[in-house]
């Protein structure tokens, strides 16, 4: 039985410009999705420097994401993966000669994926966890809904759901990032994020 696919558009692409450590950066995000599969690829560079990230996967209307692959490149160099075995219940990431592996849970996402997931199943929770790889590590992040806000937009007033997530290590240890910033906007399907 093929389930069918859940009501996300077929293609976006989105130019944004984000901060990164300090830096501010444009970045050009493309969505792509064929029947249940999934493409999502963000680009950014700065100084002659390219990075991109790309993550690969299935869409469920009940599980939202589910990642099979991720990798960052820098300069066309792959610098981190993450292969999710779903089979064998395995996350293998790292870096060519840094191989990891971790037991791989349901809510598993990796950097890319977790702003369109939150989309898809966020359900008014006023926190919840979410395991997150960036392909070098693995972490947890746990996100509250801070606010309802209106946000002034060129099209508009938009009412969104403000939500903030706390970045920690499975170490408990807490890296330099701060944090991050969703805001869902339900009358547009949840799909906004910063």
């Amino acid at each position: 039985v093929v389930e069918p696919a859940p009501s996300f558009p077929i293609s976006v692409q989105a130019i944004q410009q984000a901060t990164y450590m300090g830096f501010n950066l444009r970045l050009e995000q493309q969505w792509l999705m064929e029947g249940l599969r999934y493409v999502i690829r963000n680009e950014a560079s700065k100084f002659g420097f390219r990075a991109s990230i790309v993550s690969e996967g299935t869409l469920s209307a009940e599980d939202g994401l589910q990642p099979e692959h991720y990798e960052l490149r820098l300069n066309k160099t792959l610098k981190h993966y993450a292969d999710f075995d779903r089979d064998q219940g395995l996350l293998i990431h790292g870096k060519a000669g840094d191989r990891k592996v971790t037991p791989l849970v349901d809510d598993f996402q990796d950097m890319a994926s977790l702003p369109f997931h939150v989309a898809v199943t966020y359900e008014g929770q006023a926190r919840r966890q979410i395991k997150v790889t960036s392909g070098s590590s693995v972490y947890d992040i746990t996100l509250e809904l801070v606010a309802s806000e209106q946000l002034e937009l060129p099209g508009g007033r938009l009412e969104t759901l403000h939500l903030k997530g706390r970045r920690v290590r499975l170490d408990g240890s807490m890296p330099p990032q701060e944090g991050y910033d969703i805001w869902l906007a339900p009358s547009l399907r949840n799909f906004r994020s910063e």
